[in-house]
Parts: structure tokens; C-alpha cells; sequence
């Protein structure tokens, strides 16, 4: 079973995948550099190894956020950095409705806020 806890310190845990999710809002960047320096440098709960989520991670999340399987202060939506593959850039998911049913789409932006991810 997928779902989100409250760790109460500023941290939720991603069940059963363990992964820790930084559960405040970070500020608004404008640049993926900056997004990336924000998580190598973030100390949260006693844990300093943070960084970007990847693009499947990021969608994995607001997925168990909108299905309301947390107890987590998380939001999902908005636009948010994520790890570099390929020109990757602060975006979000979004649903696309086609005539065979709806799919998730990434849509680029210029400024994100983070979801620091660990390990």
C-alpha cells in the first residue's frame, strides 16, 4: 500500500518506497542552479544528503497527494525543479484528456519551488 506519513519533523515518509519528502514549501527559484545549491545545502530533520527529485519521483508524489493517500502538509501542483536529464526544467504534471483517456504531461516553466527527496 502507497501512502504518505508525517514524520512531524518537517519530514514526510513515502511508503513503502521509504523515500523522505521535505513536507514545507521552499521558496520560488529561477534558476535550476540555484534549485540544486537549495537541496545540497538543505539540513532537515538531521539528514543533509537532499536533492532534486527526478521527473517519475515528482509525479509519483502529487500523484499520492491529489488521491489523498497522506497525512503529510504537502501540496501538490504548481511548478517544481526537479533533477537534470535532458534540458529539464522547473515544470509540473499535468493531465491531458485524450479520446482514449487522460495522460500526465510535463509542462515546462521558468521558476519552481523544490520538493527535496532523500535519500
Amino acid at each position: 500500500k502507497e501512502y504518505l506519513e508525517n514524520m512531524g519533523n518537517g519530514i514526510c515518509r513515502q511508503h513503502p518506497s521509504e523515500l523522505m519528502w521535505q513536507a514545507g514549501r521552499s521558496p520560488n527559484f529561477f534558476n535550476w542552479e540555484d534549485a540544486d545549491q537549495y537541496v545540497k545545502s538543505l539540513n532537515l530533520g538531521g539528514f543533509e544528503d537532499w536533492r532534486l527529485p527526478t521527473p517519475d519521483e515528482c509525479l509519483k508524489l502529487s500523484q499520492l497527494i491529489r488521491a489523498k493517500k497522506s497525512d503529510c502538509p504537502l501540496e501538490a501542483g504548481g511548478n517544481n525543479w526537479v533533477s537534470k536529464t535532458e534540458n529539464v526544467e522547473a515544470g509540473k504534471w499535468e493531465n491531458n484528456v485524450l479520446c482514449d483517456g487522460s495522460i500526465m504531461q510535463w509542462s515546462k516553466s521558468k521558476k519552481g519551488r523544490v520538493h527535496a527527496v532523500r535519500p
